[in-house]
């Protein structure tokens, strides 16, 4: 068995310095360097540390890991939320691992979490499973994919394709000849979400193509060329790739005279809570947070009690909802009371925190 001394003699550093990388102490001093040559021959030797070792013969730690962004405040931070809660209504202790903010974020996150001995561990949205596969896995993963690629492998994500599909959808119902794609990246024309919509138009019998999306990169940011783009192309709708851009585009066009939703539609999409409270206000696509983590905790306690390792993807996709707004046509949402809490974050946790109301019951979005 492969042990912290062993890795100390390969990489020439102390047993000390190898425990302190390991359980991530605020008071390690090893440079970046050797922390980095540290965690690289313990992916080689597929390390298990003993608390690990001891969790696999049954001792189980009640402790869950989760791998993913801390720095974000949307959706990942509301998925963080839900799991939580449910975890620890279920008498487990979380241990948290930021995955973004480093060279190998998920590869030293995992080897970290394992070092300490959980029972699970959960992947949130930013891994790549191939890298992960070289890990020996030693206690059983859900992951939590929404990349937007259709050639990643989760056990749990939204149908990012459908949630596309269903705003192009609605903005050519009422009555646009064509909508325009609006994103921030030429990568991301490779998005599950503009496969969405393309299907709406091709079901609509209406040809798309690549000079029908905005790639706001290529201009640089400059408000003006990309409004003298709008003109030319006489683009009455847009989908933007998200709701910052579908906010700031709103206001972008008010304060060049142009009228939303009557000269230009607008539609964004994840469901950030801010979307309401714009005006007019961003109709948006909302993507379910709630029902991902009741499946991830349930799918996750299931493959602890089984002692399941190295699974098939489950494949569950949760189908997101239409939510109106002013800026598509369609009568919002009336605010007819004023907050308790402050939600920030995504239309579901705002509603669900404030008012009790359950968005995915009573919202009056399209199935």
């Amino acid at each position: 068995m492969i042990t912290m001394k062993e890795i100390a003699r390969r990489v020439g550093v102390s047993r000390q310095a190898v425990s302190a990388v390991f359980n991530d102490s605020s008071n390690c001093r090893v440079s970046p360097a050797t922390r980095e040559r540290i965690l690289a021959v313990a992916r080689e030797l597929n390390y298990v540390s003993n608390s690990a070792a001891r969790s696999l013969k049954g001792a189980a730690t009640k402790t869950i890991g989760i791998i993913g962004s801390l720095s974000d405040f949307g959706v990942i931070a509301s998925l963080n939320t839900e799991i939580t809660k449910m975890l620890l209504q279920r008498g487990y202790n979380l241990l948290y691992n930021e995955c973004d903010l480093r060279k190998h974020g998920e590869i030293d996150g995992l080897l970290q979490l394992m070092a300490r001995g959980v029972d699970g561990i959960i992947f949130i949205y930013n891994y790549d499973l191939e890298k992960v596969r070289q890990v020996k896995q030693t206690v059983p993963y859900v992951f939590l994919g929404d990349s937007g690629r259709a050639d990643q492998d989760s056990d749990i994500k939204v149908d990012m394709e459908y949630g596309g599909y269903l705003a192009t959808r609605h903005l050519l119902e009422h009555g646009h000849r064509k909508v325009a794609l609006m994103v921030v990246l030429p990568q991301q024309r490779e998005h599950l979400r503009c496969a969405g919509w393309r299907r709406a138009h091709q079901e609509a019998g209406i040809t798309v193509d690549d000079d029908d999306v905005l790639v706001l990169r290529q201009y640089d940011g400059q408000v003006d060329a990309m409004l003298a783009e709008l003109k030319r192309r006489e683009v009455t709708a847009v989908l933007a790739f998200n709701d910052y851009i579908g906010a700031k585009l709103i206001k972008v066009l008010t304060q060049h005279g142009i009228q939303v939703p009557q000269d230009i539609a607008v539609v964004g999409t994840d469901g950030r809570a801010f979307a309401e409270y714009v005006s007019p206000s961003l109709a948006t696509i909302l993507n379910p947070v709630r029902p991902r983590a009741e499946k991830a905790v349930k799918l996750l306690m299931e493959r602890i009690e089984r002692k399941e390792l190295y699974s098939a993807p489950a494949g569950h996709l949760i189908k997101p909802r239409f939510y109106p707004g002013e800026s598509c046509g369609c009568v919002a949402r009336p605010i007819d009371r004023m907050f308790r809490l402050n939600a920030f974050g995504l239309i579901e946790k705002d509603a669900m925190m404030n008012f009790g109301v359950d968005v995915f019951v009573d919202s009056g979005e399209e199935a």
